[in-house]
């Protein structure tokens, strides 16, 4: 054997009983041989012909040998009467190491495209899922705490130490925080989750190095997003914080609970349905459907839909307003209004932007569930005949029941719209001081409406400002 060992001697029964015991105690041996001539000569003969189990038993308790032993083992020794061979007759539980924590993290923090089948098996392969976000509140990570072991046992019975699991520490950056336990990683902000150098943290920008396009996939952020390129055609952003375009927004679908900066500018080919909680802020606006919940300032803006629950303000010295519709709740300012050619352009002022929408969605909701009401009016008109004349059977009966239910539940609700309506209605103030100011020049063909005011513009008029003035819409110029 090739390990340190211990070894003790004793003569019984005119045999010599040998202990073998490593040096770390984890194993203990036993050998039996017959003494040579002279030692036979001077103990004598063996009174019996090998040592007995006792013999086994007593010499081990002299050398406190007393956990893991085999019993079995040493009663086929004794029996089988084996010498010079060194017999395995105990041996330790080895300690179980403890494991080591793990960190494990609930995101899969790969820049993998990960494409998702909807139920019928459709891809939708503008939606690349390229990134992982979180929320506030979130757990992105949790650890797995170290361990302490499982004690081991030598063969003198002694308690075998195992060596502990190593800890391990959070490395995390901005917007991470560790819970109270001290076991998880939670996102104290929403945005992207980054994992850099090691560490995990929450971006609240998501910054596009180029354009939106095929390479990137439509945009769903919970925070910010800053786009470097364009907006490209067919492509969408919806984002939770602000959005800033260094190029151009194309034919896009664009939604915004924050402010919007585009350095270049909307050229929406007829397509482009841009929504803006706050402020809009770009170049020029061109075949666009632009809404914003703030104010809007640009350039220039040409054949398109725009709105502003405040102002719409068109800085430049040549700055225009031409085509389209252009509604404010307060007050639009441009140098010119129209054309020469006499470009149809729609101007409203002085309207709740915001309650208006209100309305017509509740007009739209109103209309279809009268729809549906006249559906089910003669339905629930005969099926009650039926029921009190006790013609109606049990299939017919469960259908009508539905019926009704919904009859009762769409009355309710036409209830509810026609008092949301009125409701609004009454809290709805007309904006009676806006006005549209001129610095150069507003051409024929141009509308003006101002809350429930129309004037159409049949001459050219310079350097002017309009507004309503009692019930009528005055221009005054100089």
């Amino acid at each position: 054997m090739n390990f340190q060992m211990d070894k003790i001697e004793k003569k019984v029964n005119g045999f010599n009983m040998a202990l073998i015991v490593e040096k770390d105690y984890l194993k203990a041996y036993i050998s039996v041989s017959k003494l040579d001539t002279e030692e036979s000569e001077q103990v004598g003969e063996p009174v019996q012909d090998y040592v007995t189990m006792d013999n086994v038993m007593i010499f081990l308790k002299e050398n406190d040998i007393k956990y893991g032993l085999d019993l079995q083992v040493m009663a086929s020794m004794v029996a089988s009467k084996k010498f010079d061979e060194p017999i395995l007759i105990a041996q330790a539980t080895l300690p179980v190491d403890g494991k080591d924590a793990v960190i494990k993290f609930n995101f899969d923090l790969s820049k993998n495209i990960n494409l998702v089948q909807d139920e019928d098996g459709n891809i939708d392969f503008k939606a690349l899922n390229w990134f992982q976000q979180a929320k506030t509140g979130d757990e992105i990570a949790y650890k797995i705490p170290a361990e302490e072991g499982v004690p081991g046992k030598n063969v003198k019975g002694t308690m075998i130490v195992p060596a502990a699991g190593k800890d391990i520490q959070f490395k995390y950056g901005k917007n991470v925080e560790v819970s109270e336990d001290g076991l998880k990683l939670i996102a104290s902000s929403d945005g992207r989750l980054e994992y850099i150098d090691g560490k995990i943290s929450v971006n609240e920008i998501l910054v596009i190095d180029g354009d939106v396009d095929t390479g990137v996939g439509n945009i769903d952020f919970v925070g910010g997003v800053v786009v470097k390129g364009d907006v490209k055609s067919g492509f969408g952003i919806n984002a939770k914080g602000s959005l800033e375009v260094n190029g151009v927004i194309e034919a896009c679908n664009i939604n915004v609970m924050g402010d919007l900066v585009v350095k270049g500018g909307i050229q929406g080919s007829e397509l482009a349905q841009i929504e803006v909680k706050g402020s809009v802020i770009c170049k020029f606006i061109e075949n666009a459907n632009v809404f914003s919940g703030q104010d809007i300032k640009t350039d220039y803006i040409i054949h398109s839909r725009v709105v502003a629950t405040g102002k719409i303000t068109l800085n430049s010295k040549k700055s225009l307003i031409a085509g389209g519709e252009i509604i404010a709740k307060e007050s639009i300012i441009a140098s010119v209004v129209g054309s020469s050619m006499g470009t149809k352009t729609s101007i409203t002022l002085g309207i709740d932007v915001e309650k208006t929408r209100e309305l017509e969605k509740l007009k739209q909701e109103l209309s279809e569930i009268n729809k549906e009401t006249a559906i089910l009016t003669p339905a629930i008109k005969s099926g009650s005949e039926m029921l009190q004349k006790g013609r109606m059977d049990l299939i017919k009966k469960i259908t009508f029941t539905k019926s009704l239910k919904k009859y009762n539940e769409n009355i309710n609700r036409i209830k509810e719209i026609q008092d949301e309506m009125q409701l609004i209605q009454s809290n709805m103030k007309q904006i009676k001081f806006s006005y549209l100011s001129v610095r150069n020049s507003i051409y024929p063909g141009v509308k003006i409406t101002i809350v429930d005011n129309i004037r159409y513009i049949k001459d050219i008029h310079h350097r002017c400002k309009i507004y309503l003035k009692g019930n009528e819409i005055a221009i005054e110029e100089g």
